[in-house]
């Protein structure tokens, strides 16, 4: 004798839920059902259910031996030790590429305590508008002083 199992609807977990005189965090009717089932089967009401509804996990079966479990339980086991990336596949370094050998000098830098030691940033191009600019407001700014420098001097001797 074979017995079908029915799953339930929305309604009849609901009143299942009230039924039982689960307290919730929100009203029932606005909750998922995945979620009252689960508050279902905490509360052990299968057993005293009294219309006769079993209840079933919803969703399709898991096969523990398939690759995919296999693959997702090594993943758990190597995260709970604390080697998840361990054994990754990549693009192979090249430790002879200028960029390996500017990390290797930045990191020798940073042992010996010289890290900002020489170039930082991005270098200045003298024959720039900007740094040309620049330079000739500087050639202003020293003449002016000049000047005021002259006539601070000029004053003192006068005086």
């Amino acid at each position: 004798m074979e017995v079908l199992v029915k799953t339930p609807t929305r309604k009849e977990i609901i009143e299942a839920v009230k039924n039982a005189n689960i307290i919730t965090e929100r009203p029932v009717h606005m909750m998922k059902s995945i979620e009252l089932i689960q508050l279902l089967k905490w509360k052990r009401v299968e057993e005293r259910n009294t219309k006769g509804i079993k209840m079933v996990k919803p969703g399709r079966p898991v096969d523990p031996n398939s690759v995919r479990q296999k693959r997702l339980a090594d993943l758990e086991a190597r995260r709970s030790e604390g080697r998840l990336h361990e054994g990754k596949t990549g693009r192979p370094v090249d430790p002879n590429s200028a960029r390996q050998k500017r990390l290797a000098d930045l990191e020798a830098r940073r042992k010996e305590g010289r890290l900002h030691e020489g170039k930082t940033g991005r270098p200045v191009d003298p024959n720039s508008a900007r740094q040309k600019r620049l330079a000739a407001a500087k050639q202003k700014r020293l003449a002016a002083f000049d000047e005021k420098l002259a006539k601070a001097v000029l004053e003192k001797e006068l005086a």
